[in-house]
């Protein structure tokens, strides 16, 4: 029956609209895009590791970088092409993020699918493919839009109820982390929900161990790699230490680099970090979401579900 569902969409004419909205967005873009502008400062520094990558043919033993997903994929990118100069080379990387940002269309189509009907999903791409700072973002060459995309596909694949899906979704996730490691976040978020849906079933620990096996087979070769090179870079490394800065009152002067990297500010407040979350979030929904967050609060609280769990 999911199968069906899947056969449907992709037949039924609103699915066309879906793929002309892609279009509209992917050319929207390059309205803004400016091919004469290098990179610069993180995305700058993606570049050139994603460059030493293609050169060496391996990941550099003598640095690192925590987030080295996005730089893997400009390299395998960068050695299907011949370029002449530099500057082509960072046009690629900024093409391959408006694609990849556009591309998130789909499977957040199908997300909202599971929650909307067909018109009210329309509305919901449409909103993404609009949004300025989505927009202004995806014209950056940074790792936002492959971190986006892994993301949405794995919550899709995740709440479709399908044993192997909900294995795909965990590899995906593990993908995530690679690119970003605020990733680790929704692999316990999601693991959470995986024990709460199936709590009933005697054999279901089973399914805990395999989607935690697949996670971090996907994640420990980078983690390895980042900790033999940069002590305090990887992602559990980065993980114990803001722990650690949170349980623990230290002198910013007495960390190490490592550790200076993860909290780049004197101190650690966690009244500070909420301050700054609100201000951040409410500053990110100006100026299409701050209309439309109140109303869709109200709406998504009646008749709370499995799927809308899993979001909060």
């Amino acid at each position: 029956m999911k199968q069906r569902f899947e056969f449907k969409e992709i037949r039924n004419k609103t699915f066309f609209f879906v793929i002309f909205i892609c279009g509209f967005s992917i050319l929207y873009r390059l309205y803004f895009y400016d091919n004469s502008m290098p990179v610069l400062m993180d995305s700058l520094n993606f570049f050139s590791y994603a460059t030493d990558i293609h050169v060496l043919g391996n990941l550099p033993e003598n640095y690192t970088v925590a987030k080295p997903g996005w730089s893997i994929l400009l390299a395998g990118l960068f050695s299907l092409f011949n370029f002449e100069n530099t500057q082509s080379y960072m046009q690629l990387q900024n093409i391959t993020s408006i694609i990849i940002s556009t591309i998130i269309i789909f499977p957040l189509y199908f997300l909202s699918r599971i929650f909307f009907e067909r018109k009210y999903s329309l509305i919901v791409i449409c909103l993404f493919a609009l949004e300025p700072r989505i927009i202004q973002n995806s014209l950056l060459g940074t790792t936002e839009p492959l971190y986006l995309l892994c993301l949405v596909t794995s919550l899709f694949l995740f709440l479709k109820n399908n044993d192997k899906l909900i294995y795909l979704s965990f590899i995906i996730v593990g993908l995530a982390t690679i690119i970003r490691p605020e990733g680790m976040f929704l692999f316990f978020s999601m693991l959470l929900m995986l024990i709460f849906r199936f709590r009933k079933e005697k054999k279901s620990i089973i399914k805990y161990f395999i989607v935690g096996f697949l996670f971090f087979i996907v994640i420990t070769p980078i983690a390895i790699h980042n900790e033999e090179i940069s002590p305090g870079s990887s992602i559990f490394s980065r993980v114990v230490i803001t722990a650690d800065l949170f349980f623990t009152s230290q002198d910013y002067s007495e960390l190490s680099s490592g550790e200076q990297s993860i909290n780049n500010s004197p101190g650690f407040s966690f009244t500070a970090g909420v301050n700054n979350f609100s201000k951040f979030l409410g500053w990110s929904m100006i100026p299409m979401f701050i209309i439309l967050l109140p109303i869709g609060f109200i709406l998504f609280f009646r008749k709370l579900s499995y799927e809308k769990l899993t979001l909060i």
